[in-house]
């Protein structure tokens, strides 16, 4: 971490204020989510106040949390907590005002057929009342709240993660899902709406199973597949851990071009047409796996930026650095005994 005043990082260890009886904990981009061993959820006031960590507040106890089992905050916006029961729900930062607005975003996926509707059609400007799925749990300024939202219909999850473009969820029977939806097509373009007609964005899309035997490049009828049992996501790329030691990533490539129309955001005056505008040669985005040429890794994590980092049994710490799809991995040794 990085004190708001200076460019050097801390290193000396200090305590963590008003947080007692924690649980787990998960932290990322700005973002502190700590559990209770009562089963409480605390989320951090940001910005953090660097070396002291006391602006912590309990979310409120009318939303049925349940018991969580595995949480995750999110590379992206998007914040996942997995429940014991298999079931999953999501927190995030709602802005609905303003050019920076992440409304448009997959923030409401649902497994299955959807209907186009209010539920999954968000109209410019939206507002929170006008969106029945979610709860605002508090409001932190004039266009911004944080807000809770259920998946519905996503049961016997194990592991998840997000990244800004998509979540990734990995069940309990092994295997793997990833939300497609407009916002990976668009990649490079986020604030495309792509129904300039109506200047709304479709919110829905589908669960792309994708087989982890196949990016392993193992035949899992004679073998059975391994499990996913780590998942983390880094700003462009998503790294996952099985528990056979195995280890892949995820990446986005264009497979194609094409000239987009879209919707701008500004809201047009009474009696005006709707102001539009053209992308042309958009790079189209979809999503793509690659293993990496690790064994027996034990533990992975990331800066939730393009670093990634991989520990082996041994001890042995490999690096990995993303950039633009490029790899670059390198041992650094073994890990010092404690």
């Amino acid at each position: 971490m990085k004190p708001a005043d200076s460019s050097a990082h801390i290193d000396t260890p200090f305590m963590m204020q008003n947080l007692k009886n924690i649980a787990d904990i998960t932290a990322e981009n700005g973002k502190l989510y700590a559990l209770n061993k009562d089963g409480s959820l605390y989320v951090s006031d940001y910005p953090w106040v660097y070396g002291s960590f006391t602006n912590f507040s309990p979310l409120q106890e009318d939303v049925m949390l349940g018991e969580i089992g595995c949480m995750r905050a999110g590379a992206g916006n998007y914040d996942y907590f997995v429940r014991t029961d298999g079931s999953i729900f999501s927190l995030m930062s709602f802005f609905y005002e303003g050019y920076n607005s992440n409304a448009y975003a997959f923030i409401f996926p649902h497994e299955g057929e959807v209907e186009h509707g209010k539920n999954n059609v968000i109209a410019w400007p939206p507002l929170p009342e006008d969106i029945p799925e979610i709860t605002v749990l508090s409001e932190g300024g004039k266009y911004e709240c944080l807000i809770y939202y259920e998946l519905e219909g996503v049961e016997n999850v194990k592991a998840v993660s997000s990244d800004p473009y998509t979540v990734f969820l990995s069940k309990e029977d092994g295997t793997l899902y990833y939300w497609n939806s407009d916002r990976v097509k668009y990649h490079d373009k986020a604030f495309v709406l792509t129904h300039p007609d109506t200047l709304r964005e479709q919110c829905n899309g589908e669960f792309v199973e994708i087989r982890v035997a196949d990016i392993l490049d193992i035949d899992d009828a004679a073998s059975g597949c391994p499990q996913i049992i780590s998942i983390k996501s880094g700003k462009e790329n998503t790294m996952f851990l099985t528990d056979d030691g195995q280890v892949f990533i995820s990446k986005y490539v264009t497979y194609d071009t094409a000239d987009v129309e879209y919707g701008l955001w500004q809201v047009a005056n009474p009696g005006r047409d709707l102001q539009t505008d053209t992308y042309y040669d958009m790079a189209l985005k979809e999503l793509t796996f690659q293993k990496l040429e690790l064994t027996d890794i034990q533990s992975i994590w990331t800066n939730g930026e393009n670093c990634f980092c991989a520990v082996d049994s041994e001890g042995g710490y490999y690096r990995i650095v993303i950039e633009d799809n490029q790899i670059a991995q390198t041992y650094l040794g073994l890990l010092p005994e404690l």
